[in-house]
């Protein structure tokens, strides 16, 4: 329903105005009902390979039931002997020394306007896993080609051996969605670009990212005002306010 609200401003003018709100539910996690794949998880040989790569050998911290990174069992902590923990380990003969990110592509049910992303991660320093030094959500219309490059940041400042929270306003709407994580092994190599070597933690090598939790929320709650601004011609003489007509309406809409 709108209202108008005839003012006398002038002799000259009268403006009216009416607004409409509109309020949607409030933001809903869609992660569970997404998929995912994890690009090129690690697989840890022994004493022979030097605790290095191995194709033969089982994957190390391995996603068990392909849902563990979205369906909302948390880790007790930052110890990644619990199960709750995925890795990613930056030697992967594909990412070993150099500045890519290890990365972990979502498709969702459908095409959502997705707000903000929540990345659980481990920061158990003293077992040689570091917080990302950064986390970067791109998008895609076909789940191939990406784009957007939208930095998250940590909701609070990173305490060693902790568990810590990567947020992303991404604010897209999209099906697909892909996180990147560029560890301090790629944060601290030569061929890292400038914004990410800025992001380094000096002499950290540390090339382990374990993630506990991924919680992709909708748009969630939004305010929608439309605004109708209409002025009239007129005079205000001896026997009241004379109209000469209508001159335009003009309607904005914003959030």
């Amino acid at each position: 329903m709108k209202r108008i609200l005839a003012i006398v401003l002038a002799s000259v003018m009268v403006l009216a105005c009416a607004a409409v709100l509109s309020v949607t539910a409030e933001a809903t996690n869609v992660a569970p009902n997404a998929t995912y794949t994890l690009h090129e998880q690690f697989r840890m040989g022994g004493a022979d390979v030097g605790w290095g790569w191995d194709e033969n050998a089982p994957i190390s911290y391995p996603d068990e039931s392909g849902k563990d990174l979205i369906d909302g069992v948390h880790a007790e902590g930052p110890d990644y002997g619990d199960a709750a923990w995925v890795g990613l380990n930056q030697s992967h003969p594909d990412f070993k020394l150099t500045a890519k990110p290890l990365y972990v592509d979502f498709k969702l049910a459908e095409k959502t306007a997705v707000g903000v992303i929540k990345v659980y991660l481990s920061n158990l320093c003293n077992a040689g896993i570091s917080a990302p030094a950064a986390v970067v959500a791109q998008y895609s219309d076909d789940g191939v080609n990406y784009s957007g490059d939208v930095r998250g940041a940590y909701e609070e400042e990173l305490v060693d051996n902790t568990m810590v929270v990567n947020d992303i306003a991404l604010n897209a709407e999209t099906q697909y969605i892909r996180l990147n994580f560029y560890s301090q092994a790629a944060a601290n190599n030569e061929e890292a670009p400038d914004w990410l070597k800025e992001l380094a933690t000096p002499g950290k090598s540390d090339s382990w990212t374990f993630i506990d939790e991924v919680e992709i929320f909708d748009g969630g709650e939004t305010t929608v005002t439309v605004t109708e601004t209409i002025d009239v011609d007129g005079e205000l003489n001896d026997t009241g306010w004379a109209p000469d007509g209508w001159i335009h309406v003009s309607t904005e809409e914003g959030t």
